[in-house]
């Protein structure tokens, strides 16, 4: 490994008004270390700033249709969908399913659970997937029923372990 700049960080901490301070030398430290890099040197800093923008997952989910599922059950497809560059690990969707409409429970797809009630008293799914890479998507539909007419679409949202600065795409209604 060659070696590279070095970087340093200090940090300093100061007394409020109402303090005094009885060894102001102390209130200061600084970190150098010796950047290395996998065998050249590069010509400036720059290189070893990990672009924020790079280091995410563009998560985003859509409702993609709604038709009558089995047992006269009326089902809601979402789509979710990971634009990267990043894999996605630990992605939840959460579907809200209004008071008043029951869920077909024996046909959640695998990875969906009843998560319990909100505030509201809605109920809400939560759908896991353990990771997405860039690029991919993958389908959920929650099939519902009830007496009353149901509503074209329901509210849902994305979330991963993994940063997404784009929280944009992340809802759907």
């Amino acid at each position: 490994n060659a070696v590279g700049p070095s970087l340093a960080n200090t940090a300093t901490i100061t007394a409020g008004p109402q303090v005094i301070d009885p060894n102001p030398v102390n209130n200061s430290a600084t970190d150098t270390d010796t950047l290395t890099t996998g065998g050249r040197v590069p010509d400036t800093i720059p290189s070893y700033v990990i672009d924020q923008q790079q280091a995410q997952a563009d998560l985003g989910v859509t409702q993609t249709g709604e038709s009558y599922g089995r047992q006269g059950a009326y089902a809601y497809e979402f789509t979710l969908r990971n634009g990267g560059p990043l894999e996605a690990v630990n992605v939840t969707l959460e579907v809200v399913v209004p008071r008043g409409l029951e869920i077909l429970r024996s046909a959640l797809p695998p990875g969906c659970t009843v998560r319990g009630l909100s505030r509201s008293g809605d109920t809400i799914v939560a759908c896991q997937v353990s990771s997405m890479s860039a690029g991919s998507s993958t389908a959920f539909a929650i099939q519902v029923y009830g007496s009353g007419e149901m509503p074209r679409s329901l509210q849902a949202s994305v979330k991963s372990a993994t940063p997404d600065l784009n929280k944009g795409n992340n809802s759907s209604r």
